[in-house]
Formats: structure tokens, C-alpha cells, sequence
């Protein structure tokens, strides 16, 4: 489960940052520019690179440099405020067929933070 996320979430940040195949802006009338995923540093971001999409020397066997809750609910955090701004920039005839959150949905994502292949949850309620 932590790889998928992983994954999705380095597609999504590619799909935001206008890289790669489709980009954000080709939905937005081609201004788009992403607006929340300033607050992933580069380190951050090169993890999900280095860690689950690659297979490099640059993996890492020490719990403290994977990719553990706290960074994954900073992903979800960036993501889902990213997710918000391009919906509001959507172009008109994209709107209404993406929804980035339902109202007053709270995700709790945990697991244990010791290693990428740890079981995890991901529980949904209203606030």
C-alpha cells in the first residue's frame, strides 16, 4: 500500500508540475501553475524516485531516511490542497468532472513508520 501511494503520488506531482505525458495546464486552458507543491523540498521529492519508482544504489536501508508516515501525510497534504487548486482552474469544459474531496472528509492514513513495505490504513470520516 505504501508503494501505490508512492507511485500515485509521484504521478500526480508529475501531472501538477506540467511533466510528462498529460500535464495539469491541459486542463486549465494552459496557464496552469501549481500553487502547494512548493512545500515538498527536492530531498522529499527525490524519494519517491530514488526509493519506490527506481532501482538504484540510492536505496536506503535505514528506517530514518524512508519515506515514513510523517512524509507520506506531507505528500497527502500537498496533493489534496493541489488537488483543490486545480479544480477551482479547471476549464469549462472540464468542470464538474473532477472532484478533488468531498466536503468535511477527513483521511487518516498510519502504519508503521519503519519501513516502505509496512502495513498501513487509510480510514475515512466527516469532520
Amino acid at each position: 500500500m505504501i508503494e501505490a501511494f508512492c507511485i500515485h503520488a509521484r504521478q500526480l506531482l508529475e501531472f501538477f508540475d506540467n511533466k510528462q505525458g498529460k500535464h495539469a495546464k491541459d486542463f486549465t486552458g494552459g496557464n496552469y501553475a501549481a500553487a502547494h507543491l512548493s512545500e515538498l523540498t527536492r530531498s522529499e521529492r527525490d524519494k519517491l524516485n530514488t526509493q519506490i519508482a527506481h532501482v538504484t544504489a540510492k536505496r536506503t536501508i535505514n528506517p530514518a531516511e524512508k519515506i515514513g508516515h510523517a512524509l507520506r501525510a506531507k505528500f497527502l497534504t500537498a496533493l489534496e490542497r493541489e488537488a483543490q487548486h486545480f479544480e477551482r482552474e479547471l476549464a469549462s469544459e472540464f468542470q464538474g468532472m473532477f472532484r478533488a474531496a468531498v466536503p468535511g472528509q477527513v483521511i487518516t492514513v498510519g502504519g508503521s513508520p519503519s519501513a516502505t513495505n509496512a502495513p498501513t490504513y487509510v480510514t475515512t470520516s466527516s469532520k
